[in-house]
């Protein structure tokens, strides 16, 4: 039975790892020979549904948006199987303090996730996650979190020179920050994080890959800010740089993270991403966000033990093997809209 399976994400497109994820999977779709189609506007959405009936509506996010909300309820009224991932981790209704009129979202958070009822599958990236949604009503829940390709032979000193030099990197040890400059990155708590590393480890560098030489943050002594990188440079910016730091406010999933971990280089990240209890078991640190002498110190000890990096690093690796292989996750995410097909 050949699947045509239609994925929505609101923006598809953008820069971000949700439309990588959306893009591997349609390229597992194409490589087994199924068909795979995109939205990423409710015009999209129901120019898409007109050109022919899918076998599979699949729904990525879960924000107030024409595209998810309209894409469900199309779903629902043409009988069509419907698979929801909404990217939520249990803790974003308590990440809206400080955003105005923003946080009406907090309200919204508390009623969205009902909407699990209406569909015949939610897929959660985090057993959290799975959690709240089985007790909000889905039919089903699967745990598929987003994947990566297994972990490679690293680059030569010669390529990570090369690339160090081009981005603009001198010596000495290399932080690695990735995300675009919005409230939820939190990229002013991982500047004065990173300030206060400077005090003592002053021949530290921040790699803030997303913001461009523009940004107000490039100003400080130490930050080096390429803007985004091409796919095939991001290997060489992992494996160049000492630790990984994602400063956020709030993340459902980081794919830096997992990427990070598929090269062996250990992450430090807030207590409001979704991989901190992962993160926290033997493959980085975990801080409290809002606190940067904190993130500052776990930040030093890992530049400062090279051991510890290394140890971090290989837990980080037998994590994406075990759990976050692209192929498997793939292969599990087409078996479920084949038995919902039928």
């Amino acid at each position: 039975m050949t699947l045509d399976v239609l994925l929505v994400q609101p923006g598809f497109g953008e820069r971000g790892g949700v439309t990588v994820d959306v893009l591997n999977l349609a390229e597992g779709l194409k490589g087994a020979n199924h068909h795979a189609r995109t939205a990423g506007s409710f015009k999209r959405l129901v120019s898409e549904l007109s050109s022919r009936t899918p076998s599979v509506v699949h729904v990525f996010g879960c924000l107030p948006s024409p595209t998810i909300f309209g894409a469900m309820a199309l779903a629902r009224l043409r009988r069509i199987p419907l698979v929801w991932t909404p990217i939520f981790n249990p803790i974003r209704p308590q990440t809206w303090r400080g955003y105005g009129l923003l946080r009406a979202m907090q309200a919204f958070d508390l009623v969205a996730p009902h909407a699990a009822r209406w569909v015949d599958a939610v897929i959660a990236a985090m057993p959290r996650e799975a959690r709240l949604f089985e007790a909000r009503g889905a039919k089903r829940v699967e745990l598929i979190p987003p994947g990566v390709d297994p972990p490679e032979p690293p680059a030569s000193e010669e390529a990570l020179s090369s690339f160090r030099s081009s981005v603009g990197l001198k010596a000495g040890p290399v932080v690695l920050v990735v995300g675009r400059d919005n409230s939820r990155k939190a990229l002013p708590f991982g500047l004065e994080s990173f300030a206060r590393l400077r005090r003592r480890v002053p021949d530290a560098q921040l790699l803030l890959v997303g913001p461009d030489s523009s940004f107000s943050g490039a100003r400080q002594p130490g930050v080096v800010c390429p803007g985004w990188l091409e796919a095939a440079s991001m290997p060489l910016a992992y494996q160049a740089s000492d630790v990984l730091f994602v400063p956020s406010l709030y993340e459902g999933l980081p794919r830096a993270v997992i990427e990070a971990w598929r090269w062996g280089t250990p992450a430090v990240a807030t207590d409001r991403v979704a991989l901190a209890p992962m993160i926290a078991d033997g493959a980085g640190r975990v801080v409290a966000y809002g606190n940067p002498t904190e993130a500052a110190s776990a930040l030093e000890s890992l530049l400062s033990d090279r051991e510890d990096r290394e140890r971090f690093g290989r837990v980080g690796e037998r994590h994406v093997v075990s759990r976050f292989l692209k192929a498997r996750l793939t292969t599990r995410t087409i078996a479920l809209y084949r038995e919902l097909s039928e």
